[in-house]
């Protein structure tokens, strides 16, 4: 007996082809909404962390300042993967006298983690070869050859001064590093340390050792961290460890986790409706089959296995095709439109998180539909061996009523759930079909790439352009010689940088009362110090500023005794005060370590979002003119250069920025109207795709509900419909009522969704999106499209049911058939 119920479920399967179908259909749409949720979610992560990484000073997950005996225990630690070191030998000033260089004797693997690896040349390997960096260079005048030789002036960590000539073997980019170093050999380790030998000091307590470390497992690095240096017994101080804890998962707040729930939930809610009425209709027509089984002897508890067993078949076959078709459309689809969206580059991810989680929520509403169905079928009578149609409810009409408008109205009264399910599926994929379409067909390219750019090209590193959290400190500079080639193009109207550097600010303590009385506390962690930015801007960024108090007077501004600054980052700024006012006078100390005085000219709004450096801090940024600046941090370089050029010669200059832009070893990108104009482009094609498909699984959701009800509903009412017949009644005319009923429910869809979408749509775009190259219009042709599609459907499956129904069961037999 127990391998003949084995084998019932995968008979059923196979025997009951239509049911199975929409069964697994069911399945399938329900999972590539899951896989597309989840796709969303991972792409977005792995895109942020993957940037967070590339903006990151250092590439290991954790270093932290040991000693040998600690380094050997961290090597054992089973939490560590991999383990590399350095050793910071000597320190000396800078060109600028403004920082420090480490001189840095590293293993190959920690110099890759710690960005020092030479991008040209070659590993120091013995007496004084070194590697420097290209900014080291390009400060001297000084450009990378084999064999350069130069003279280094440095202190083995004490006071005293040694000067000894050096051979540039390697060159690394100076970018993103925690700080300055050059990288020199083992032999210069060993030549430091005979002499603290020489000084009677232990070369163990003098040098500063340091270990990077990987982890085996990809958990929170922060906690393993800790975890490590328990286990390893390593006595650490502040500022001794960093972390490099890129991952997004431990930092999500609330709301993004509730809006994450939210949407799994709709896609549950969604399937609900879907798969549960799917095999609610499913057990209704079996239950003369249950009925025999419960009569045979078979208990419910097996009945309750059968039936598992069959959905879990037909859930493994529709769950596979459905996770790599979710995937592929999403990786094809959606990083155009996140990286639309928002700031960073989405691409497709590889995390097995996505099937796993797209699966187990697949399956839990599979469970969850299955419920009510399973209870009803482990309840079936072992005395109901006719077909089970549910429990009709007496309804009340006229007496004087037409009989086929009872029989239409007791029907619908019979089953609201199930005539509700089918009609929210439709009026929801009415909804976003409009939705995605007003959206995508009110999108006016033109606008957006006016609102969007500030200037025909505008040319910056990738990371300015694509990184929100970008290190003010150490970022990727446009060198002069990097835009050579763009200023001897033709059509130039104007043309102009800006440049920013990381300062700090030492308001008076007045100030800083008055700084925190608008942002509140807690806004830096050293009350006193307001770190911000110094930005050098020539003429053509500068008009760009709009003054909100005070007045600006460009050839006064350009004499370099005047600065501009602008308010106070805060939501609580509705007046926009600045952390001075105009007339004051601020002394600032420059990142090169100069210091300047000077006037506030007056308090402007900040750069337009295109020209902004990414990312700020909460104090007034302060603009200077470039030459004043570049004198002060004696630098020339810039982080945005921007052109205006004349529209008859825009086609030469895509051409030209296209050749400029493709050589990678730059890093150099480029916004212009015509990349606007195609990631625009991009973002509407895939918007459209994306609505369409989204639409279309939740019609053919709901048509599959209509389907599969309106086959049972024929079917169970078989005995009723040959009633009909005896009395007189033609088949055209209940073949022309049967297709009434199929518009009643078309129309119970049909009518809400059109109503949600003229509401639904114009919130969207005027309350919600709320962007001025997104313009409302009514867009009576989708309407009229649905209204066709949903006839059709109405019209034709009524009549197929009700014909293939007169087929298989003559009218003797159904005309005998009766309800026990």
């Amino acid at each position: 007996m127990v391998s003949i119920l084995k084998k019932i479920p995968i008979r059923k399967a196979v025997r009951e082809k239509g049911k199975s179908l929409c069964v697994a259909a069911a399945v399938f749409f329900t999972t590539v909404l899951f896989v597309m949720v989840f796709s969303t979610l991972f792409f977005v992560m792995d895109a942020a962390e993957e940037m967070m990484k590339a903006s990151s000073p250092m590439l290991s997950d954790a270093v932290l300042n040991v000693t040998e005996e600690e380094y050997e225990r961290i090597c054992a630690n089973p939490r560590v993967a991999e383990t590399s070191t350095g050793i910071i030998v000597a320190r000396m000033r800078e060109s600028s006298g403004a920082g420090l260089v480490i001189l840095y004797d590293a293993e190959e693997q920690m110099a890759r983690w710690m960005r020092y690896y030479p991008v040209e040349g070659r590993m120091p390997r013995q007496g004084n070869e070194i590697v420097v960096s290209d900014q080291y260079l390009r400060e001297r005048g000084l450009t990378y050859r084999e064999d350069l030789s130069i003279d280094l002036t440095f202190t083995y960590l004490d006071e005293k001064e040694h000067t000894e000539t050096f051979t540039v073997v390697g060159v690394y980019k100076r970018a993103l590093q925690p700080y300055h170093a050059v990288l020199v050999s083992d032999d210069f380790y060993g030549k430091a340390c005979a002499y603290w030998e020489q000084c009677g000091l232990d070369p163990r307590g003098e040098a500063d050792q340091q270990a990077g470390v990987m982890f085996s497992s990809r958990g929170s690095v922060r906690r393993l961290a800790s975890m490590m240096v328990m286990e390893a017994k390593i006595d650490l101080e502040e500022g001794e460890i960093y972390i490099n804890d890129i991952s997004l998962l431990s930092s999500l707040d609330f709301s993004t986790w509730a809006a994450l729930l939210a949407l799994v939930l709709l896609v549950m809610w969604l399937g609900y409706l879907f798969i549960s009425n799917i095999f609610h209709l499913s057990v209704t027509g079996d239950a003369r089959f249950f009925g025999k089984l419960s009569t045979n002897g078979i208990t419910r508890k097996e009945i309750k296995k059968l039936i598992r067993r069959q959905n879990n078949i037909l859930f493994l076959a529709a769950v596979i095709p459905a996770l790599l078709v979710g995937y592929l459309f999403s990786a094809a689809v959606l990083p155009g439109i996140l990286s639309a969206f928002m700031t960073i580059q989405a691409r497709g991810s590889g995390n097995g998180w996505t099937f796993v989680l797209a699966f187990a929520f697949s399956y839990l509403t599979v469970r969850v539909s299955e419920r009510k169905p399973m209870k009803l079928a482990k309840n079936a009578s072992p005395v109901e061996m006719k077909r089970y149609i549910g429990g009709f409810r007496r309804v009340k009409t006229a007496d004087d009523g037409d009989c086929l408008k009872k029989f239409v109205v007791r029907h619908f009264q019979s089953d609201k759930i199930k005539v509700l399910k089918v009609c929210v599926s439709i009026a929801v994929s009415i909804l976003l079909a409009n939705v995605f379409y007003a959206v995508t067909a009110g999108f006016d390219v033109e606008l957006y790439v006016e609102g969007d750019l500030d200037a025909d090209y505008i040319l910056a590193k990738e990371s300015v352009f694509t990184n929100p959290s970008l290190n003010p400190a150490s970022y990727e500079r446009i060198a002069r010689e990097e835009i050579a080639g763009c200023r001897g193009l033709p059509g130039v109207e104007a043309a102009g940088g800006a440049s920013r550097s990381h300062i700090c600010l030492l308001p008076t303590q007045e100030e800083w009362d008055a700084f925190e009385e608008i942002w509140g506390e807690g806004a830096y962690s050293d009350p006193g110090k307001m770190w911000t930015g110094a930005y050098g801007l020539d003429a053509m960024l500068l008009q760009k500023l709009q003054p909100v108090r005070g007045t600006i007077d460009l050839d006064q501004f350009q004499t370099g005794k005047y600065i501009l600054l602008d308010p106070i980052l805060s939501d609580d700024n509705t007046e926009n005060v600045a952390c001075y006012q105009p007339g004051d006078e601020v002394t600032i100390p420059f990142a090169s370590g100069e210091v300047g005085t000077y006037t506030v000219m007056a308090i402007v709004e900040e750069l337009p979002e295109s020209m902004r450096f990414p990312g700020r801090y909460y104090a007034s940024n302060v603009y200077l003119p470039m030459p004043e600046w570049q004198d002060k941090e004696h630098r020339d370089d810039y982080y945005l250069y921007a052109f205006d050029v004349e529209e008859a010669f825009h086609g030469e200059w895509d051409e030209a920025i296209e050749k400029i832009t493709g050589d990678q070893s730059s890093g150099l990108a480029c916004r212009s109207a015509k990349s606007l104009a195609e990631q625009a482009g991009r973002y509407i094609n895939g918007l459209k795709l994306a609505g369409f498909v989204l639409s279309a699984i939740l019609l053919a959701m709901g048509v599959l509900n209509f389907i599969n009800c309106m086959v049972e509903s024929v079917y169970s009412r078989s005995r009723e419909l040959a009633i009909l017949e005896s009395m007189g009644i033609e088949q055209r005319e209940i073949e022309k009522n049967l297709a009434k009923e199929g518009m009643l429910y078309m129309a119970g869809g049909f009518v809400p969704g059109c109503l949600l979408a003229v509401f639904g749509v114009y919130a969207m775009i005027n309350m919600v999106l709320q962007e001025s190259y997104i313009a409302y219009h009514f867009y009576p042709h989708i309407y009229l499209l649905f209204a066709v599609l949903g006839s059709a459907v109405a019209v034709l499956v009524p009549l197929a049911a009700y014909r293939q129904m007169d087929r298989k069961e003559k009218f003797l037999y159904r005309i005998r058939s009766c309800r026990e």
